[in-house]
């Protein structure tokens, strides 16, 4: 099932990238790789797949290698590694080599086994596929512990220095780097013969590139895929900023009597959210430090953007050209569970989902219905003399808040703390929402810069 939902957005993303090709006079080429298998040196995370941890079952199956496992009467787990028998009572990692045919090369797998504070056992895979394409440094994940690497979607991704995985992108998926823009990525289950096409990273307007920089940086820190350009996007938005500048005015809509309307400048203008005296790289954190201009940078099935700059105007149009994102997907969350440096404060917006100038980071999480109701909440300091002490913070579902119709529109729920968060602080969040009907709990921590 997962395969077939999968090809699904396979296809979407397929269908939707060829809106963008073409651009500028540099065409995709073939660039060399280099592969290497490492032992993790980060702890990776995510949100859109996984889990990346498992619990230990009879049995643990690689290409090539079936591991049996038990757990004795203390509690300890019993490992048969070919003649060999290891008795683990705490966290531990085991090197597997697997059979040399399942390969091009020999190959270790190292398993990191841990227990919960249940008492369960569970493990990890953490030989990564260390990528280095040109200048850039990437990481490939083998999410689901099977051995095999090449399973987009399923299989995690990371950019160098970065801990959250997005969902490996498979042949037809256009994507990022910080400098490139890629697509083609192809190889075998252990990094075999990996080939992928790439170009420079460009928008049809140069000032805006750091823009699209900057929205890329965003969605990595969540988990989600960076990724390039829609050329017709961007070339509308641009229009609308040629005539915010010229009426030197920051708005979604456009005078036909005044300098510099068109019918496609309005309508980029009203499907994009905007800026004003910031700079192009600033201009997407800003965006993300904001309630109801959030979502149009991070959203998780956003193909392509449209960029714009022009003197002191700018604009993202990311909601535009997307696809339908598979139900596991679901909900969106930012600040992502586990996710460390969160900033600390809410950035000022137009309209204003508050009252005050002052107040903390939101947190935010967006569902696949527009059902939604935020049955209750809590915000705790996890540290120091507020230890357990609620964090006094405004709620927001489709149906609550000042200006919440825009939560309704984003198919979102929203906490937005009453004072800027302590800094260097964990903090655990918890939502109990009514998603069409039916309530669930979200539980998760976070840290703060």
């Amino acid at each position: 099932m997962r395969e077939l939902v999968w090809g699904a957005v396979l296809a979407a993303l397929a269908a939707s990238g060829t809106a963008a090709e073409g651009k500028g006079e540099e065409e995709f080429t073939e660039m060399k790789v280099a592969v290497m298998p490492q032992a993790a040196s980060v702890f990776y995370k995510m949100q859109l797949i996984g889990p990346i941890d498992h619990e230990v079952g009879k049995t643990i199956e690689l290409p090539g290698t079936s591991i049996p496992t038990m757990v004795d009467d203390k509690g300890r787990l019993e490992i048969q590694i070919g003649k060999s028998k290891q008795k683990l009572s705490g966290p531990r990692s085991v090197h597997v080599k697997l059979p040399k045919e399942t390969g091009k090369r020999q190959f270790t797998v190292i398993l990191l086994f841990r227990l919960t504070e249940e008492r369960k056992w569970i493990y990890r895979n953490v030989t990564d596929l260390k990528i280095m394409a040109g200048k850039e440094k990437l990481v490939i994940v083998d999410v689901n512990c099977n051995g095999v690497y090449n399973e987009a979607g399923t299989d995690g991704m990371a950019w160098d220095r970065q801990e959250f995985l997005f969902p490996l992108p498979a042949a037809e998926e256009r994507w990022c780097t910080r400098e490139l823009e890629l697509k083609g990525l192809r190889f075998g289950p252990q990094g075999d013969d990996m080939t992928v096409e790439a170009r420079p990273l460009t928008t049809t307007e140069a000032g805006a590139l750091g823009i699209l920089k900057g929205v890329n940086e965003e969605r990595v820190l969540l988990g989600v895929t960076p990724r390039p350009e829609n050329v017709r996007l961007s070339e509308e938005l641009q229009k609308h900023c040629h005539y915010m500048k010229l009426n030197d005015t920051l708005g979604h809509s456009e005078d036909p009597t005044k300098a510099g309307y068109t019918p496609e400048g309005l309508a980029a203008g009203q499907r994009s959210i905007l800026s004003m005296g910031r700079a192009p790289a600033g201009i997407a954190m800003m965006m993300v430090n904001t309630l109801f201009h959030r979502y149009d940078v991070i959203r998780h099935n956003t193909t392509a953007f449209g960029v714009g700059y022009e003197g002191r105007y700018g604009g993202i149009d990311g909601r535009t050209d997307k696809f339908e994102a598979p139900a596991a997907w679901w909900p969106l969350r930012c600040p992502a569970p586990g996710q460390q440096n969160v900033r600390h404060r809410f950035e000022q917006e137009s309209p204003q989902p508050i009252q005050q100038s002052t107040a903390g980071f939101p947190i935010t999480m967006y569902f696949n219905t527009k059902n939604l109701k935020l049955k209750a909440h809590s915000l705790k300091e996890l540290a120091g003399q507020r230890a357990g002490q609620e964090v006094e913070c405004y709620a927001f579902d489709p149906e609550t808040g000042d200006n919440h119709s825009h939560m309704g529109y984003q198919s979102g729920v929203a906490l937005i703390p009453k004072a800027p968060l302590s800094g260097g602080m964990e903090y655990e969040v918890s939502m109990t929402v009514a998603v069409d009907g039916k309530e669930n709990e979200y539980r998760w921590r976070f840290r703060t810069q």
